[in-house]
């Protein structure tokens, strides 16, 4: 029977209440108490009561997450490249030099004077001319003096060219020669530069 009072003991500490002690008449009989007088056993004292469990202390944050470490700034392109310069225009080709003009034709250094004439047909006293046997050219540098002479056999030849002559001015005259040697009047005297 104690036990139970135990128990009730317990029951009532565990709510928290404060009883007022089991009186002797509730109270299990001590064994030992005889049955002539009853015997009042005092009130046990009430326990104290249980503190309430100490408030557990604030869970300690977390220590501040770090801050993303910050990104490096972006590397920013290169620059772009200016656009190639064109290679400069082709220089036009060159203009050729002009032909070089062919020199100067220098001076002859020696010239020719072409004679023509008519044949006579009369001698000086107006008598047919029947003994005609060639002609005689004279010519030279001086009117006054002609100088060089040719002879020509031939009586059909009426032309003829004078060869190698010297730059200058020159004369020239001719007279019809017989067959007996005699020659006619000195024809009129004509004259041509070289």
């Amino acid at each position: 029977m104690k036990l139970t009072g135990v128990l009730v003991l317990v029951a009532c500490v565990l709510v928290g209440c404060n009883q007022v002690p089991i009186s002797a008449s509730t109270a299990s009989t001590d064994p030992s108490t005889t049955a002539s007088g009853t015997t009042t056993t005092p009130p046990s004292p009430s326990p104290p009561p249980t503190p309430p469990p100490p408030t557990p202390p604030p869970p300690t944050p977390p220590p501040p997450t770090p801050p993303p470490p910050t990104p490096p700034p972006p590397t920013p392109p290169p620059p772009t490249p200016p656009p190639p310069t064109p290679p400069p225009p082709s220089p036009p080709p060159p203009t050729p030099p002009p032909p070089i003009p062919p020199p100067p034709i220098p001076p002859p250094t020696s010239g020719t004077a072409t004679l023509s004439w008519l044949a006579p047909t009369t001698n000086t006293d107006g008598a047919p001319l029947t003994d005609l046997a060639g002609y005689r050219i004279y010519y030279g540098t001086n009117a006054t003096a002609l100088s060089d002479t040719i002879q020509l056999t031939s009586v059909g030849l009426q032309t003829y060219v004078i060869p190698n002559l010297a730059p200058g001015t020159w004369y020239f005259a001719i007279k019809a020669v017989a067959s007996t040697g005699v020659e006619s009047a000195l024809s009129v005297i004509v004259s041509k530069t070289i």
